[in-house]
């Protein structure tokens, strides 16, 4: 193994693979603490470990004697995967416990395109787009979710701030409205 800074980098893809559980957990740590940023950066130093370990790891399920050796990767998210989206919906709730929403929903729409139908990676985009004070998606986004999760207290939150935004914007184009017409009454 090559040594930088008494650093060992794992050569084999296990031991990527083993490298970036920890990092995983590591994460959680300081996620728990309250760590965001440090949080952040173990997350997003995954992506260095297992990015391009999935090509690696299918030829050489390929070429193996076994037929039915990449017939399951198929059909679930490998192992190097579900870290991935793990590592995008960790990073991106990170980014909304530091009210960074764009972070936040680019992050949840990186895990979504691994595995669309992960509910979490749906609820945080809801929370990014609420965050964003976007009302049509968060909207569309809280209706996909409460589907599945109609209980879920992230999502009762979610249509409380979301019936606040509303009631904010409409107050808003109320007074707009109000002052394009008292304007027009004063020009005569």
């Amino acid at each position: 193994m090559s040594s930088s800074n008494n650093f060992e980098i794992p050569e084999t893809s296990e031991g990527k693979i083993n490298y970036a559980k920890k990092l995983k957990d590591d994460g959680n740590d300081q996620f728990k603490q309250g760590n965001y940023l440090k949080a952040i950066k173990l997350y997003k130093t995954i992506f260095l470990y297992v990015t391009g370990l999935e090509s690696n790891l299918m030829s050489v399920m390929s070429n193996n004697n076994n037929p039915n050796a990449g017939s399951s990767a198929s059909q679930t998210l490998s192992e190097t995967e579900q870290l991935q989206v793990t590592a995008n919906l960790n990073i991106a709730q990170c980014y909304l416990k530091l009210e960074k929403y764009e972070q936040a929903l680019e992050y949840s729409q990186r895990a979504l395109k691994l595995e669309p139908n992960n509910i979490k990676g749906r609820l945080r985009k809801a929370l990014a787009h609420l965050g964003l004070n976007d009302i049509d998606n968060s909207e569309r986004a809280l209706e996909d979710v409460s589907k599945e999760i109609p209980n879920d207290p992230l999502v009762k939150q979610g249509y409380k701030k979301l019936e606040a935004l509303k009631k904010e914007h409409r107050t808003k184009e109320k007074k707009m409205m109000m002052g394009i017409f008292s304007g027009l009454g004063s020009d005569q």
